[in-house]
């Protein structure tokens, strides 16, 4: 069943993949955890794959999905890719975010913006609606979008992705 699972996430991500067009970053900033301005495109580096994982800690989904993610990005720190988070819950929800990044680590880097900033961030890129939290969005080295999935994503199917389309 998890194989099962597995596969149909490729799948889904892969026809997703044809729905996506390649756009290139704006200036669209959010903020890190210490209140530093950034953009997404500060986490490309043109060598290394970007995974963002688009999370509210009012999802109780994310809230069991996320340490999963925070895994994968400890094991993937000299790795293939990059994994971050962007918070959906703005200057408002800012507390309850932190207190969720506290039992995460260090590793699980991640961004917050306001819920209209990040679906902005979504559509641009995916020409889709954000639908909810969790989102997974896949960047190549280029920056340009690969995969795109609303709802939870098993580490295993993000990492069985790229590597089958890593040189």
């Amino acid at each position: 069943m998890n194989e099962l699972r597995s596969i149909l996430a490729v799948v889904v991500c892969t026809t997703l993949l044809m729905l996506c067009s390649a756009r290139s970053f704006g200036q669209q900033t959010f903020e890190n955890f210490e209140g530093q301005t950034v953009t997404i495109e500060q986490f490309l580096d043109g060598k290394h794959w970007l995974v963002v994982v688009i999370w509210s800690f009012r999802c109780p989904i994310c809230q069991k999905e996320l340490p999963a993610y925070a895994d994968l990005a400890r094991r993937q720190k000299s790795g293939s890719f990059t994994i971050i988070g962007l918070s959906i819950d703005g200057h408002e929800g800012f507390g309850g975010a932190w207190a969720l990044l506290e039992e995460l680590d260090d590793d699980f880097k991640s961004l917050i913006g306001e819920a209209d900033e990040v679906a902005d961030f979504v559509l641009s890129h995916s020409r889709q609606p954000l639908q909810g939290t969790p989102t997974i969005m896949i960047f190549n080295p280029g920056g340009i979008l690969v995969a795109f999935q609303g709802g939870p994503v098993p580490v295993d199917s993000i990492e069985v992705f790229i590597a089958q389309r890593s040189n």
